[in-house]
């Protein structure tokens, strides 16, 4: 509009005798017919208005997957607490007594705290950003506390032993793809606190033939198991979306 430097600080100021009057002025020119004033102001406004849209749609998806995460059935927590007794049996007459007890409930009170926590969440309806830290807090402590196991209460048995651990390993990830469907990190902090100790402790066991397949096998099964869950995750925040 050809505005000098002194001429803009007039209006800025807003000088009552000239330059608010010839702002007004402005103003109204930028707005009137012709002007493209009315369509860029539309365009703002339509663009704030999408991205409320937005803010509010990604607001919705959160609450959903969390109340996905909180309403899953208690049938993973009594299967920790199954294999542990299982496993405890199998454990019995080849490890000390007391670091197995130890490490028993250690399992038992990690997952009796997860259902609690879990229940707690959803009856007090907590909000997304601290109900989903303390889920995700507690499923990662519930997989260190049986990956103690592993890496320090069987470490010294045959490998038979360690592969039976395995089997469960591989279980409770497998099942994780389903019931922790709802939050990617959930879902990532337990395998690697599950799959993480158990690899390392293949491999600690020897470099025989067996040990390096078993530790291959270990890696690729859980590579699969992350693409398996990305995919569903993926698919359940689309329909989220769209629905």
């Amino acid at each position: 509009m050809g505005w000098s430097l002194p001429d803009w600080g007039r209006y800025h100021t807003g000088d009552t005798d000239v330059g608010s009057t010839e702002a007004r002025k402005a103003m109204t020119r930028l707005d009137g017919p012709g002007s493209g004033g009315s369509t860029f102001l539309q365009a703002a406004d339509v663009a704030g208005g999408s991205r409320s849209e937005q803010e509010g749609s990604s607001k919705e998806v959160h609450e959903a997957l969390l109340a996905r995460l909180l309403a899953e059935s208690p049938t993973a927590e009594v299967m920790h607490v199954v294999l542990a007794a299982l496993m405890g049996v199998l454990f019995w007459p080849h490890v000390a007594h007391v670091a197995l007890l130890l490490w028993l409930v250690s399992i038992v009170a990690a997952t009796a705290t997860r259902l609690f926590i879990r229940h707690r969440l959803a009856a007090t309806q907590a909000e997304y950003a601290y109900a989903i830290r303390m889920l995700r807090a507690i499923i990662v402590v519930t997989g260190l506390a049986w990956a103690v196991g592993p890496a320090v209460v069987v470490v010294d048995l045959p490998f038979e032993h360690l592969a039976l651990l395995m089997v469960v390993f591989a279980g409770f990830v497998a099942g994780g793809t389903h019931t922790l469907v709802a939050d990617a990190r959930s879902f990532y902090g337990l395998t690697a606190a599950l799959m993480g100790p158990l690899a390392l402790s293949i491999l600690a066991a020897g470099n025989m033939r067996l040990q390096v397949i078993a530790f291959l096998l270990v890696v690729l099964f859980g590579g699969t198991m992350i693409t398996i869950f990305h995919r569903a995750h993926r698919q359940l925040v689309e329909y989220l979306r769209a629905a």
